[in-house]
């Protein structure tokens, strides 16, 4: 009883231990994923940042007018190109603007841009007629309005070229506001604080649509009040996405926080074969079986930057559960023990994968999976005498006879 016991304070020391490397495992993948963003941003100095377009806005006397309507039309063309190993999706978006607003000769048209440097000014027309437009110091694109156009409802019309990267946004700054977005992207994700009233998905790529009633979306007047003041990125309007939010580094770091899970359950397996069967399981194979529970989660993440996260965590599972049943066989001597580990392991692994695959029920099943194992223990060792384990090896022998 005092050697268990003193097992048992081993095994307990020997998982606080291996919470060191899964440590590293973790500070190994946020180093790939501050990496990662790095690529992005190094990216983005090159082709240009994510797009964020508003307007335009007529600017006169320090004050902004909205346009009573607004269609904004972009085609998205969109490729992804290697940085190392990781895939950046670029994009070109060909954007047409146009709509109706009441001005005069006294002021500015003035388009806010998250990134106007990049931007390529193809033609800005006030009733047909071209008018000449520059980038100007806060970033903003502006066009001087005519002086001899007369107090009133005019046509505004605005051609652009827009280089981009992950995701392109534009803010509906009219009373009426309707965008429409197409794109060769098969895969995307529509973020912002409006989804399209329609859309069109399939493998050629998408079309999105949005008709917006600006007076409702937020308060136009308040919002533009002074051209130097605009924040693109405090509004997000409508949008699309080509990056994935939820990528293979947010996945792994969500996987390692099951390690100590595993390496609990296992070592408890272990024990347990140890006591009832008294077979001498040394702390160093304690160990070795840990350090194979934690090299898992490191072949996850080195395979899921390669070949993507669902073929890597079946190369890493089977690795894994190989290498364990393999060493399982040699330490607790029988067949029927090592096929018991092998399926325990299976089973973890699958109840991991499946959790890793939810994202609003994700904690539901997690409590109730963690509640079903404990509940699987409790009744696998309900009949174990502690304090007589030779009695319990015993009675476990003579069933396993019968």
């Amino acid at each position: 009883m005092q050697r268990l016991s003193l097992k048992l304070l081993i095994i307990g020391l020997l998982i606080m231990a291996l919470l060191i490397p899964t440590f590293l495992i973790y500070l190994l993948i946020y180093e790939r994923q501050a990496r990662q963003s790095d690529v992005f941003e190094e990216s983005a100095r090159v082709w240009g940042q994510p797009q964020i377009l508003a307007g335009p806005v007529w600017l006169h006397d320090d004050q902004n007018q909205y346009a009573e309507n607004m269609t904004i039309e972009g085609q998205l063309n969109v490729e992804t190109r290697r940085r190392g190993i990781y895939r950046v999706p670029f994009y070109t978006a060909e954007v047409t603007i146009t709509g109706r607003m009441r001005m005069s000769g006294n002021g500015q048209l003035v388009l806010h841009s998250s990134d106007s440097s990049r931007i390529r000014i193809k033609d800005f027309q006030i009733d047909g007629r071209s008018i000449n437009a520059e980038r100007r110091s806060d970033g903003t694109i502006a066009a001087e309005v005519p002086r001899n156009l007369t107090y009133g409802n005019h046509e505004f019309a605005v051609r652009l070229e827009c280089p981009g990267i992950q995701s392109f946004h534009a803010l509906p700054a009219a009373e009426n506001t309707t965008i429409e977005l197409t794109s060769n992207w098969p895969d995307p994700s529509f973020v912002g604080d409006m989804l399209p009233t329609a859309r069109t998905i399939n493998a050629d790529g998408f079309n999105a649509r949005w008709q917006i009633n600006g007076n409702q979306y937020f308060d136009l007047p308040t919002m533009y009040v002074r051209a130097d003041e605009f924040d693109p990125a405090e509004v997000s309007g409508a949008g699309v996405s080509f990056f994935v939010p939820v990528d293979i580094y947010q996945q792994n770091t969500r996987a390692l926080k099951y390690a100590i899970l595993f390496i609990i359950l296992t070592f408890l397996t272990y024990f347990i074969f140890e006591a009832l069967y008294n077979i001498r399981i040394h702390p160093l194979q304690y160990l070795l079986v840990g350090a194979a529970l934690c090299v898992f989660f490191l072949l996850l993440l080195s395979f899921s930057e390669h070949v993507g996260f669902l073929p890597a965590y079946a190369i890493a599972m089977l690795a894994s559960i190989a290498l364990i049943a393999y060493y399982s066989r040699h330490v607790l001597g029988n067949i029927r023990h090592t096929a018991i580990m092998t399926a325990m392991l299976a089973g973890l692994y699958a109840f991991l994968y499946v959790l890793l695959q939810m994202e609003v029920y994700a904690l539901l099943a997690g409590s109730v999976g963690l509640f079903l194992i404990l509940a699987a223990v409790m009744f696998a060792t309900r009949r174990i005498d502690w304090y007589n384990l030779k009695a319990s090896a015993q009675e476990s022998s003579h069933r396993q006879v019968e």
